[in-house]
């Protein structure tokens, strides 16, 4: 065959395949209809070779038809597991909304004391004494002698009065600061059952199973970054055109889950409990990394540090997918391991 019937020959394979392709991605009927026009083209343009031209576009069909359901299942997971950290998340905010209420005693155990009523009370108790000793050392005086019989007697009995008032003043103090600490020590014994609860989110934040779900939903978004980012390198390469295609802001995303928005919330307001509730932080490094950057995900992936990396990384598996001879197979293992990598050089996954 002279060259140049090869290259016509070429050429009208192109164009049937290209012609294939397309019908079978806007469905212009079924796959199993494209697939036998496609074989009868096939075989009157080169019968010598049709097996593996066939074999060659049925699998890349296969391939761009993947990459939607992939993408589809991708948001699925992430919407699944988002419910699941959310069930997860509204279990510890409920303990740390509990022991935000101890603390402050909206949740009352005995009677309204807040934990700075016990300073309070204790310097009322000190101001008070001081007060009573001097009015005792005042009333020691003796009284002038100028007083009438009945004004001596009334003047002591006001001393007495004073002194009885300021007596009891104290001992009902006193027993304020008692009942103030009893109230206190029982709202620790509280907060010390809380902390102990495998939902507290101290303890929460080391378990490994949580901490893997966080990383794997995450996991799903990259992946279908790359996923996409992948497709379109092959519909460019094939001069695919999806007919009716959705704009990009009604497509499905991972963003759009129905559970995303509701539980980032639940997330924010746990980070702010529990930096008010507890003296240090308390939630692990790794976990505190993880929710800030399921909060901020949108933010975070429109970086120009993130365009580059996983441009360069959609570059890498597109060349890998075109090499490989099962595309199909290939493609969810391809899309993962370029997102794993990804998260590793954006340094998502650094702190271990």
């Amino acid at each position: 065959m002279e060259k140049w019937q090869r290259e016509q020959l070429d050429e009208a394979i192109k164009e049937r395949g290209t012609k294939f392709l397309n019908d079978i991605l806007n469905m212009v009927s079924s796959q199993k209809e494209n697939e036998n026009d496609f074989i009868k083209d096939i075989l009157q343009i080169d019968r010598a070779e049709a097996k593996e031209i066939i074999e060659e576009y049925t699998d890349l069909a296969n391939m761009m038809r993947y990459t939607f359901g992939i993408y589809r299942s991708n948001v699925e997971y992430f919407n699944q597991y988002s419910l699941q950290i959310n069930s997860v998340v509204s279990t510890s905010l409920l303990i740390e909304q509990h022991i935000h209420d101890l603390t402050y005693n909206r949740d009352l155990l005995l009677t309204s004391n807040k934990k700075s009523d016990i300073d309070k009370l204790n310097g009322a108790i000190t101001t008070l004494e001081k007060m009573n000793k001097k009015q005792k050392e005042c009333f020691k005086e003796p009284i002038p002698k100028t007083y009438t019989e009945a004004e001596r007697l009334h003047f002591m009995s006001l001393q007495d009065a004073i002194v009885k008032n300021t007596d009891d003043l104290l001992e009902d103090l006193k027993q304020q600061l008692a009942d103030a600490k009893e109230q206190e020590k029982k709202i620790q014994n509280e907060i010390k059952h809380q902390e102990k609860s495998d939902y507290f989110i101290g303890t929460l934040s080391n378990d490994e199973d949580f901490y893997y779900m966080f990383r794997g939903t995450i996991l799903n978004y990259v992946t279908n970054d790359v996923v996409e980012g992948v497709r379109d390198a092959f519909f460019r390469k094939y001069k695919i055109k999806i007919v009716d295609r959705k704009p990009k802001a009604e497509r499905v995303h991972c963003l759009k889950a129905s559970s995303y928005k509701f539980t980032t919330e639940k997330i924010a307001k746990l980070m702010q409990l529990a930096l008010l509730n507890h003296s240090k932080n308390i939630i692990n490094d790794r976990i505190l990394f993880l929710f800030e950057l399921f909060i901020n995900l949108e933010e975070k992936t429109k970086q120009e540090e993130y365009k580059k990396i996983i441009k360069k990384h959609i570059k890498q598996a597109f060349k890998e997918m075109l090499e490989e001879d099962n595309k199909t197979e290939t493609l969810a293992c391809c899309t993962m391991s370029h997102a794993e990598e990804i998260m590793q050089e954006m340094g998502w996954f650094s702190i271990e």
